[in-house]
């Protein structure tokens, strides 16, 4: 019987109010303290992901929807890294990104890292980084005079996998070898 792994991406956005109030977000296995979404606490609009800047609705629908948007885009680009998957490699990693007054991103840096490596942190980072290359950038934060101002987001990455049994790719080198 062939034996698979399979793995999921947890991509949690902190849903925390801008006053920097503390709630809790919890995985399965993981509960997840939701660090602050933003140093501003007058913010008039918090930054809005590209596809939800014409959105109809609420500022609080808009910021949903942004944070929606956000995680099922970073999904796709953060993969599981072939070395994290072939040694079972889980864990959360932190990420501080500053949307820009021109919507571009900055200042991306690891604030914490739960992980024993296998390149999960790094992926993380490129897939923020990416979002530099959308064909459109982010509408930034303004504050209560108006004006578009910088604002530090953090991002926590959940990585887990299935490595229950024996590996898939544990399994495909020993057929390699068996075959040279």
């Amino acid at each position: 019987m062939k034996n698979r792994v399979s793995f999921l991406v947890l991509i949690l956005l902190s849903c925390a109010s801008i006053t920097k109030a503390q709630d809790s977000l919890h995985t399965p296995d993981y509960p997840i303290p939701a660090p602050p979404i933003g140093k501003f606490v007058n913010l008039k609009e918090h930054p809005l992901f590209p596809s939800c800047i014409e959105m109809e609705g609420t500022p609080e629908e808009k910021k949903q929807c942004s944070e929606l948007e956000m995680r099922k885009f970073l999904l796709q680009k953060a993969g599981y890294p072939f070395e994290a998957r072939e040694k079972c490699i889980e864990g959360k990693v932190f990420v501080n990104f500053v949307v820009m007054p021109d919507g571009s991103i900055d200042h991306i840096e690891v604030e914490k890292d739960l992980t024993a490596g296998g390149g999960l942190a790094e992926a993380c980072i490129k897939a923020i980084e990416s979002m530099n290359r959308m064909p459109r950038l982010w509408k930034p934060g303004i504050d209560g005079e108006g004006i578009a101002v910088p604002v530090q987001l953090t991002m926590p990455f959940v990585f887990k996998i299935d490595c229950s049994g024996a590996s898939y790719f544990q399994e495909k080198k020993k057929k390699k070898k068996k075959r040279k």
